[in-house]
């Protein structure tokens, strides 16, 4: 970590999360400042400090996603989950719709498009577990022959922009070109889906997607099956599911508590009522607890004193 960390091409945990997370506060503060050139600063305990901002971090993405065979950016080397494109993704969007950006609407959609193409063929999970694998296996890209590739694809989409820009568009549709040649493969893939993860797909992907039925197709067709047999054990009592986490994700044994912020807001957001008041029942029931009444005595301040006599 000698360098600058907002060009790492396989940390969508980091630079995703800060886009959307950049990309959100304009959105509701109307506060531009990290669109601004040098608008993201970072400094390291070392005193080093960095800066890029936040349409420089989106192209940064979108290249990032043309090189890679899955069209996504990986968390960490090689390995490209679904659920962490989410946020590079409302990023993304996010970029389109903000006022007085340089970025018009749709200017991202080739690379929605290209991920999304791939990941319901290829992420599909096997059938039973879920809706979508947990995560596929591509090359590594932060290796010295994704150097050139990775140049050239950033340097088409500034062109995509520039044109963008001369044209006066608003609206851009379509690919000028697919991306170029890339040395990415998908190696392999963890082959099932897991709840939790199903969750955090399906609550952000109604969000960012062009076509808002495509969340809600996944679930009728691949998670809602697994849902209604009751194989996520709700009305089992949380002592049953204590056991400690494996490896990160890898285990896949995350209490149902963890993964439970998933999946409810996807039941709600995608309509199943009955399941969604199902869960949530049971997060009440285990988990709940009512704030402690305030106590008003003493102090002689507002509301301190008691009746007098």
């Amino acid at each position: 970590a000698d360098g600058s960390p907002f060009p790492c091409r396989e940390n969508v945990m980091w630079t995703g999360h800060l886009l959307h997370v950049a990309t959100l506060y304009e959105a509701l503060t109307g506060d531009d400042k990290y669109r601004q050139p040098g608008g993201l600063r970072l400094v390291d305990g070392r005193g080093r400090e960095w800066s890029s901002d936040a349409e420089a971090l989106g192209l940064h993405l979108a290249a990032c996603m043309r090189v890679n065979a899955a069209g996504g950016v990986p968390c960490e080397p090689g390995l490209v989950f679904f659920q962490c494109q989410n946020h590079a993704m409302c990023g993304l969007r996010l970029l389109e719709a903000l006022g007085g950006s340089r970025v018009p609407h749709g200017f991202f959609g080739p690379e929605r498009r290209r991920f999304l193409q791939f990941a319901t063929g290829g992420m599909r999970a096997v059938v039973g577990t879920g809706g979508l694998k947990v995560v596929v296996v591509t090359t590594p890209q932060h290796t010295e022959p994704f150097c050139a590739p990775f140049a050239r694809e950033r340097a088409h989409l500034e062109e995509r922009l520039a044109s963008a820009a001369r044209a006066g568009c608003e609206t851009i549709a379509g690919e000028h070109r697919p991306p170029g040649p890339s040395p990415s493969r998908v190696l392999g893939s963890v082959p099932f889906a897991h709840l939790g993860s199903d969750g955090w797909d399906l609550t952000y992907l109604g969000w960012w997607a062009d076509s808002g039925r495509l969340a809600g197709e996944l679930y009728t067709l691949a998670v809602q099956p697994k849902v209604s047999r009751g194989a996520w054990g709700y009305g089992e009592h949380p002592s049953l599911d204590s056991r400690p986490p494996l490896a990160c994700c890898v285990g896949l044994n995350i209490p149902k508590s963890a993964y439970s912020a998933q999946i409810l807001p996807m039941l709600r957001q995608l309509g199943d009522g009955s399941n969604a008041d199902r869960v949530e029942a049971w997060l009440r029931r285990h988990f709940r607890r009512e704030a402690p009444a305030q106590s008003h005595q003493g102090g002689g301040g507002e509301g301190g004193g008691g009746e007098g006599g």
